[in-house]
């Protein structure tokens, strides 16, 4: 699949896979310097969650997360845009409204997330 130039929303799961280095195309997206990268702030704070649960350092966090700010464009998603975006799991309202606002492929591991997302954005989901 060729996707160059495409605009890309990061969510949690791809972040978790990036970290973990096990999933080249998320990789790929992540390191790619000509691909134009999105977040928000809501995934920080999720995976700022990801990376105490799994016994980071605050120190490995802290450059984990800075690097995550200097590879994306973080945005801030109000609540009425977030409450505009009906799907199941509410936490995840957000990612799917940054997503949408930027007007960028959803990547993401998460099946559900993916199905319900698809109403709303283009959504890549990533292979275990």
């Amino acid at each position: 699949m060729d996707l160059t130039g495409e605009r890309f929303f990061l969510d949690t799961s791809c972040i978790d896979r990036i970290y973990r280095k096990s999933h080249p195309q998320a990789k790929e997206i992540y390191f790619d310097t000509a691909k134009r990268k999105y977040s928000s702030n809501y995934m920080l704070k999720e995976a700022y969650r990801l990376f105490v649960r799994k016994g980071w350092s605050q120190q490995e966090i802290s450059l984990a997360l800075d690097e995550i700010r200097r590879k994306c464009v973080i945005i801030d998603i109000g609540p009425d845009k977030a409450s505009a975006i009906e799907i199941s799991d509410k936490s995840d309202a957000p990612i799917v409204a940054g997503a949408k606002a930027v007007d960028a492929t959803l990547v993401t591991a998460d099946r559900k997330l993916a199905k319900e997302a698809s109403a709303y954005v283009k959504v890549l989901l990533l292979g275990p």
